[in-house]
């Protein structure tokens, strides 16, 4: 019996229990060893949502408000606040005045911190490459920073850093040390080691000279809500010597602590507080919906938090809030020069086979016109692209990946990823990212995004990527606030159907899409827009799909993202696709873009993790998976491609889309224009942008590739892209390569 459901079983007697599997009830007489089957019929009836919003691209040239400001931190005298903003740091007065430019560089810098004598700002400066630098700039010569040697993993994970009260170091975590950076000499000292595995963040340094961290550990399971303890830690810089304050672990819920330890902020299940930390009982509700980003001026009279888009600044012993109103604004790119593709084969992404040599003209950023070659004169002044040999698709979708502060997204566009949708991320640093692309600043693909994920179990260290919300009541509030941050789409990590149903309903009333883990009736018969993973339940990694799910799935025109490539790679760490085909390390275009060294280290760690056992636990499933999206597509079901990959992915981020059609025409069985299209035109159908993505037609935006060879007889054709065309733009390999090391666009 290998395909039964993880839900709770009922003893019908003591010989007796009543379980699911094969998609049918089930009784199991275990005095005779006999199963029989309880034979039932269900109609579900299921509503679509009818008034679904398309999403909307950027008009070039247009001019626009900053709407992102990312970690915005108030200085020690409570006047002045510095923040990120399309890339760069900029600082501006809390009652109104100009905004002034701090930094403007083609890196992308974040996390700025005040130190105490508000003289200097430590922030983190990020490359397209992923590397990244600590540096410290002057107030009174911002144009003169200096970086700051730290160790690579800090580097890699970004913590949260403070000050000491002179000024003169700067402490975090790394891992489970605590560490002490002295800026003069660049030393760096362990001052502790956390008892506790997880440390959230360094949050203050006293002028009592002791620093303070939270930590947290998993005391049951990660699904059960009670089983996250955080635990609020000062320890001595110089001996050493740790103690605990008793605050309740919901109390540090992202919080936001003053540098003298007397005040703090967090949000729980969603809702703001201020208290003493000495009496958290007496807290304070923040009256704004859904605060965040906290940050205490030196003497806790004034508090700085982001809520809804909108900056608020506190008066503590007043009790009143005003908006910090920041006029910031941005052109978006204007359209290139018209060009012309002459004699080209298309692949339009509907399905259709590949055309007969045409000529393409594209002009303000859109597709004008098609023919076939010969038919139209060239176009007067536009420059003439020789299409001879050569395939034009449309630019490919991720519909399912993470960028967890990821800036690498030049290396996405490399690869010919035109478009991503990302079902959980921090809203603040997306919405931040996809103004600096429009902006013309870095070069990413276009951005759609959840943000924050909703979910009823707390998660005491998500950075901001989670609304904990736990009651029907306030669900309407917590997606009415997402949808304040301009998500795309809305993303539940329910356990409870009621729950996943009443976030459906809310979403679907405001026009947004809904994507859930979960493939519940329930849910389905609201119309959920997304299945994410292959999985059926996320609980229950065994099942393939059954009629009756199928048939819902299809009825509410629900798209399956099953990110099958996930489950191959194990984000990176381990890998049946390498055993099957060691050729992928030897990319031509993965060649050009990581060192010899980087893919021989991706090698090594994809071969000597996928041992035997664990070639025995992943190659079942990943049939079911097969058969799974067999009977999805044979059924009718619209299926796409996404990759699950995050920032620690590597060649599975850069290629995934590029895996995973290979894996729907080799392990599923979908012809490679079949393929094509999922990763195009039924990616943008399922977004809602359709309309200007997904299919090489006249009227759609210009994001395309032009590839040697034919994809649609040989999929993995499309990995040998010769330029990638974004907004009618063209970007050969070696431009793109450039921006990937740093170099503005």
């Amino acid at each position: 019996m290998d395909e039964i459901y993880l839900a709770p079983v009922s003893w019908l007697s003591p010989s007796r229990v009543l379980f699911t599997a094969h998609g049918q009830l089930q009784v199991a007489s275990l005095d005779r060893s006999v199963i029989d089957t309880i034979p039932f019929v269900a109609n579900v009836p299921v509503t679509r949502a009818e008034n679904l919003r398309a999403l909307r691209l950027p008009t070039p040239g247009d001019r626009r408000k900053v709407q992102a400001l990312v970690d915005p931190q108030l200085s020690p005298d409570g006047r002045t606040v510095v923040f990120a903003a399309l890339g760069d740091l900029w600082c501006a007065p809390v009652d109104g005045g100009a905004v002034r430019r701090l930094t403007n560089s083609p890196i992308d810098e974040r996390r700025p911190v005040w130190s105490p004598d508000g003289a200097r700002i430590a922030y983190y400066a990020t490359r397209e490459n992923g590397g990244t630098q600590l540096r410290v700039l002057s107030l009174a010569h911002p144009d003169s920073s200096r970086a700051i040697p730290v160790d690579s993993s800090v580097a890699f994970a970004r913590p949260r850093i403070v000050w000491s009260p002179d000024s003169r170091a700067i402490a975090f975590a790394n891992g489970r040390l605590i560490q002490r950076l002295d800026l003069d000499d660049g030393a760096t000292r362990t001052i502790a080691v956390s008892p506790v595995p997880y440390v959230e963040a360094v949050v203050a340094w006293s002028p009592q000279d002791s620093v303070a961290y939270i930590a947290s550990r998993l005391t049951g399971s990660t699904l059960n809500p009670g089983g996250w303890q955080n635990v609020l830690w000062v320890v001595s810089s110089d001996s050493g010597v740790a103690r605990t304050l008793d605050v309740p672990r919901e109390r540090l819920s992202r919080a936001g602590i003053s540098g003298q330890l007397r005040r703090v902020a967090y949000n729980y299940r969603d809702i703001g507080h201020h208290a003493l930390l000495a009496d958290t009982t007496t807290a304070n509700r923040i009256a704004d919906p859904s605060p965040r980003s906290f940050s205490w001026s030196a003497d806790g009279s004034r508090l700085l938090y982001s809520s809804n888009g909108r900056l608020r600044l506190l008066e503590v012993h007043r009790g009143r809030a005003q908006d910090v109103r920041i006029d910031l604004d941005y052109r978006v790119s204007p359209a290139p020069r018209p060009i012309q593709i002459r004699n080209v084969r298309i692949i339009d992404g509907t399905g259709r086979q590949r055309s007969a040599p045409s000529d393409v003209l594209i002009a303000n950023g859109r597709i004008r016109s098609m023919s076939l070659t010969g038919r139209r004169p060239v176009a007067p002044d536009v420059d003439v692209i020789d299409g001879t040999g050569l395939t034009l698709l449309p630019g490919l979708i991720d519909s399912h990946v993470h960028s967890f502060g990821w800036s690498g997204f030049a290396s996405s566009v490399y690869f010919g990823v035109l478009a991503a949708r990302d079902p959980g991320d921090v809203t603040e640093w997306l919405r931040s990212q996809r103004e600096r692309a429009a902006a013309g600043l870095s070069l990413a693909p276009r951005l759609f995004y959840a943000g924050r994920v909703m979910d009823d179990w707390g998660q005491p260290f998500a950075d901001g990527r989670f609304v904990d919300v736990r009651s029907a009541e306030r669900v309407d509030e917590a997606v009415g606030s997402i949808a304040a941050d301009e998500a795309d789409f809305i993303k539940p990590y329910f356990w409870d159907p009621v729950q996943d149903a009443h976030v459906i309903d809310a979403a679907h009333r405001r026009g947004i899409r809904v994507g859930s883990h979960f493939s519940l009736l329930s849910s389905l018969a609201r119309g959920l827009d997304y299945k994410e993973h292959a999985t059926t339940y996320s609980l229950d990694w065994t099942s393939t799909y059954q009629d009756d799910l199928i048939a819902t799935l299809r009825a509410a025109n629900t798209c399956v993202v099953p990110t099958l490539q996930l489950y191959a790679t194990s984000r990176g760490q381990t890998s049946t696709v390498v055993p099957h085909d060691p050729s992928i390390f030897a990319d031509t275009l993965l060649a050009e873009l990581y060192r010899p060294r980087d893919l021989a280290l991706a090698r090594a760690l994809a071969q000597a993790n996928m041992t035997e056992a664990m070639r025995a636990l992943w190659m079942p499933r990943e049939r079911r998976d097969y058969e799974s999206m067999r009977r999805l597509a044979a059924a009718g079901v619209r299926v796409t491609i996404g990759t699950d990959a995050t920032e620690t992915s590597g060649p599975w981020r850069d290629m995934g889309v590029h895996l995973e059609m290979e894996r729907f025409v080799r392990g599923v069985g979908m012809t490679p224009l079949e393929a094509i299209r999922a990763a195009t035109l039924i990616a943008a159908q399922c977004l809602g942008v359709d309309g200007d993505l997904g299919s090489v037609e006249v009227g759609k935006v210009a994001d395309l590739l032009l590839v040697e060879g034919d994809p649609s007889s040989e999929i993995r054709d499309t990995r040998r892209i010769r330029s990638v065309i974004l907004g009618g733009a063209v970007w050969e390999r070696a431009e793109i390569l450039a921006a990937i090391r740093g170099e503005r666009p």
